[in-house]
């Protein structure tokens, strides 16, 4: 794949040499990279090399003609496979595109995901989400000013900060990028999710909003991870589908944990 996804950096990332690991976060559905703002400003995190992407159709990356989990895989794939060593951090939809590509990524040496109620083949969306009218947002094209703020507040709690900034990213998303997201749900493209995590043979990091209304918590709890990081789930109290903006000190805590335990 010939595309060029939106990078940012941080300081370290942009002065360190090519022999570093680097920590890659990808955002969700409608997001951008921008929305890791209080992991790249974090002191606690800034010894580490950090890189957001914006997915295709997201923030400053390309639009494309049409859009498809199996390509959104390849892309991530051709911009991550030349580092030495790296770590994923997946958000929501991020988290299952990380997931997806972990098999074709043997460089990543850590997997950290939340939002993200890993799948199984066929598509268990009714086991792995709670039953939430917003989740048919996710893969709507147009979305009326109604539909957007509805669509945001399941994302995150409507006093977060970031709420504004997420219906602003959610306005710039290509509207196709959601219905592509749909269409390939319909055509069976995911993979078997658990089936990857329970072959993975490196750390992984699962964790969870207390109060998240999207994603079924005790589907989670029941998977089996061999790897998971200290075997269990991590809630996040003060947070719902969203805790690296509505809880950020503590999911900063845990993520250096995290990569400090690699």
């Amino acid at each position: 794949m010939n595309i060029v996804l939106h990078k940012v950096f941080n300081t370290l990332a942009e002065n360190k040499t090519d022999d570093e690991t680097v920590v890659v976060f990808l955002h969700g559905n409608s997001a951008n990279s921008l929305i890791w703002r209080n992991q790249f400003k974090c002191e606690l995190l800034q010894n580490f090399r950090m890189m957001a992407l914006d997915l295709p159709g997201h923030g400053a990356s390309p639009k494309l003609e049409e859009y498809s989990l199996t390509q959104l895989v390849d892309i991530l794939v051709d911009s991550c496979q030349n580092f030495p060593k790296m770590v994923l951090v997946g958000h929501s939809l991020g988290g299952h595109l990380a997931i997806e590509a972990l098999p074709k990524l043997p460089n990543c040496i850590g997997l950290l995901i939340f939002g993200t109620p890993p799948v199984k083949s066929p598509l268990n969306l009714h086991e792995a989400f709670l039953a939430d009218e917003r989740i048919s947002l996710l893969f709507k094209g147009q979305l009326n000013a109604t539909e957007r703020v509805s669509f945001v507040s399941g994302i995150c709690s409507d006093t977060s900060p970031a709420r504004s900034k997420l219906i602003a990213s959610l306005s710039n998303t290509d509207p196709k990028f959601r219905e592509g997201i749909g269409v390939s749900a319909a055509n069976g493209e995911f993979s078997d999710e658990v089936e990857i995590l329970r072959n993975a043979r490196l750390p992984i990091a699962v964790m969870h909003g207390a109060n998240d209304a999207l994603v079924n918590a005790d589907y989670i709890e029941k998977l089996e991870i061999p790897y998971l990081w200290k075997q269990k789930v991590h809630y996040i109290e003060g947070s719902t589908h969203s805790p690296h903006v509505e809880n950020p000190s503590y999911f900063n805590q845990l993520l250096f944990q995290f990569l400090e335990d690699i």
